[in-house]
């Protein structure tokens, strides 16, 4: 099965919302309504002295200067359209160096890269239109990590919603049986992720094309996969 590469998130797990019914204490996913993506891109991002800004320098555990730095990276990196606002990287390398420049301090962090089947990579492009600062070239990675399960996503005004967004957790659960690892990520058979994917289009909820994706865990440290 041939999956094709879009992009790379360094993610925070959540503790599992109370509206999620699946057996596990934290969730993955490739969803800002869901997880914190770093850097942490908002409106207050690029403001100086800005609460939000400093309670995030904070928390990284920075100086003011290497936050500095950190800004300036990150423009760079939309500027030459190598990182989306949405926190999505374009290439594992500038992902895996910005982990070890400006986020070693957290604990936790995991680098995953999502990927669709090729035959769906034109439903995904219609849906993205303007709304990405990336756009996804859908390269064909032998190597991209570990493969560590599937996610269903829905593209909506620059960024994913998850299944779990609408609690369709549930909905799945009734009808097939979802299995999950211990960040929520589902277990069972690409076959049958397309299956829960199909099923979800005759729900109501978020207004998206509901697509499977594979999900893959990337080295937190070092350069080569």
């Amino acid at each position: 099965m041939a999956f094709l590469n879009f992009g790379y998130y360094i993610v925070e797990p959540a503790p599992k919302p109370d509206y999620i019914s699946l057996q596990c204490d934290k969730i993955i996913s490739a969803s800002g309504c869901i997880c914190d993506f770093h850097p942490l891109i908002d409106g207050s991002f690029w403001l100086n002295h800005d609460e939000k800004q400093l309670e995030y320098m904070s928390k990284l555990k920075i100086s003011e200067d290497a936050f500095n730095t950190l800004k300036n990276t990150v423009s760079d990196l939309i500027d030459k359209n190598k990182l989306d606002y949405n926190g999505r990287f374009a290439d594992y390398v500038d992902a895996a160096e910005f982990y070890a420049e400006y986020l070693s301090n957290l604990n936790g962090l995991k680098i995953i890269a999502i990927a669709l089947e090729g035959e769906f990579k034109d439903i995904l492009r219609d849906e993205i239109g303007d709304s990405s600062n990336i756009l996804p070239e859908f390269e064909l990675q032998q190597t991209i990590g570990e493969l560590i399960g599937f996610e269903i996503l829905g593209w909506d005004f620059g960024s994913f919603h998850s299944y779990l967004c609408n609690s369709f957790d549930k909905d799945i659960s009734e009808a097939y049986n979802l299995m999950v690892n211990d960040f929520g990520i589902i277990q069972n058979s690409y076959a049958e992720v397309k299956k829960f994917a199909e099923f979800l289009e005759d729900k109501n909820g978020e207004p998206v094309v509901w697509l499977p994706f594979a999900v893959f865990e990337c080295p937190i440290k070092g350069l080569q996969i």
